[in-house]
């Protein structure tokens, strides 16, 4: 009898939990991130357009980001499951390519990714991406926030994206 109480308890309190808080693995969170598939665009604080597009490749196994800023630049982020956990390769402008594993923290509303390592960084020192969180607000719009370390500073963008087309996939 113990044990139907505890489990019913334990149920309680889970079905209890609201919508959007529960962890996130990281199949779901790739699943989650497929939503984004399409063009986007974000204005930045000083009025320039930010262009980013999701696109499955790879028989849908990986996820590219193409993240296009006002002057041209471009950079890919290219996430894929890996066993349990998702992960996040950022092959900056700056020449190195961070990696990022998606966080237990996470929820199907915010999907937060934190440093693991990275290629052809020239220093720990050096720039580069270590934070990332995607904030899923609905179908047509989404926040998202990069956070950049320096010499030990943090720097951090967000960019609120809105959708310009859906993927006709």
């Amino acid at each position: 009898m113990t044990d139907v109480i505890l489990f019913l308890g334990l149920l309680f309190a889970l079905l209890s939990v609201p919508c959007g808080t529960l962890a996130e693995t990281g199949v779901d969170a790739f699943l989650d991130l497929h939503r984004l598939v399409g063009n986007w665009e974000a204005k930045t604080a000083s009025g320039a357009i930010i262009r980013v597009s999701y696109r499955p490749i790879s028989r849908d196994s990986a996820l590219v980001e193409t993240f296009t800023t006002a002057s041209g630049v471009e950079t890919l982020t290219i996430y894929h499951p890996d066993g349990p956990n998702l992960l996040a390769t950022h092959y900056c402008a700056q020449g190195n390519q961070p990696r990022l594993r998606l966080q237990p923290e996470s929820t199907k509303t915010t999907l937060q990714f934190s440093f693991y390592d990275a290629t052809n960084l020239r220093a720990p020192s050096a720039s580069h991406l270590t934070r990332l969180r995607f904030q899923l607000r609905d179908a047509d719009h989404f926040d998202k926030t990069e956070i950049y370390t320096e010499g030990g500073t943090d720097g951090e963008t967000v960019l609120e994206f809105v959708r310009v087309q859906k993927s006709e996939r």
